[in-house]
């Protein structure tokens, strides 16, 4: 897929945006060796994800 960058040794991509005039304000990085993906951004979308009927979403005890 053009412009997705493949993790170096594994792990998490880097933040990863299509385009050069892509809004960045948020980033969504996924594992593909684990069952979770980390998600951040403005409150506004944090609160929609958390609560959202088909997601399952936590927040981590660290997030603020």
């Amino acid at each position: 897929m053009p412009g997705t960058r493949a993790p170096a040794g594994g792990g998490c991509a880097g933040p990863n945006w299509p385009g050069e005039t892509a809004i960045r304000s948020w980033v969504l990085c996924t594992d593909y060796d684990l069952w979770a993906a980390k998600a951040a951004g403005p409150p506004a979308l944090i609160h929609a994800l958390l609560n959202d009927g088909e997601i399952e979403a936590v927040r981590l005890p660290w997030a603020h």
